[in-house]
């Protein structure tokens, strides 16, 4: 087999809030090749979640913005390369405080974040 993942399940739920729609995410699953999937699942399983929570949002910008999902994508890229560029600078000049904004600063309105969608990764399986 080649996937990790040897069983699992998940949901995607939206609510309707104030303003727009929150959307909820949750998964559980078991990885394959045992101490091998679960040393590997400490990279995969962060990412995974990250990476399903930020389509998410992606998905919200479009539905409550009219952000295409191309053009979401794009302003993530945008927002990426100059946070890493900031940050590069800072690490080759030495002046740390260029990398307060790029650290701190919460992403654009329009720019998709996996830290707007809530996750509970692993909760449900036992």
């Amino acid at each position: 087999m080649r996937s990790l993942i040897r069983e699992g399940s998940g949901y995607w739920r939206y609510v309707p809030v104030r303003g727009g729609v929150r959307f909820l995410t949750g998964y559980a699953y078991r990885p394959r090749w045992g101490c091998l999937g679960r040393l590997i699942d400490l990279v995969f399983g962060p990412l995974f979640g990250w990476a399903t929570a930020w389509s998410f949002d992606r998905l919200r910008l479009w539905l409550e913005r009219g952000v295409p999902p191309e053009r979401a994508r794009l302003h993530f890229i945008a927002e990426f390369v100059l946070r890493a560029a900031l940050i590069a600078v800072a690490l080759r000049t030495g002046w740390w405080v260029l990398a307060a904004p790029a650290v701190a600063l919460p992403p654009h309105p329009l720019t998709p974040a996996a830290r707007r969608c809530r996750r509970r990764p692993g909760k449900d399986m036992p």
